[in-house]
C-alpha cells in the first residue's frame, strides 16, 4: 500500500498539472 507520504506527494503533483493545465487554458 502507498505511504501516506507518497499519497501526499502524488497529489501534490496532481495539483500542480492542473494548475499548469488551467494556466495553458488561460493562455487560448
Amino acid at each position: 500500500f502507498p505511504t501516506i507520504r507518497d499519497t501526499q506527494e502524488s497529489i501534490d503533483k496532481m495539483k500542480q498539472l492542473l494548475e499548469s493545465a488551467t494556466l495553458s487554458a488561460g493562455k487560448l
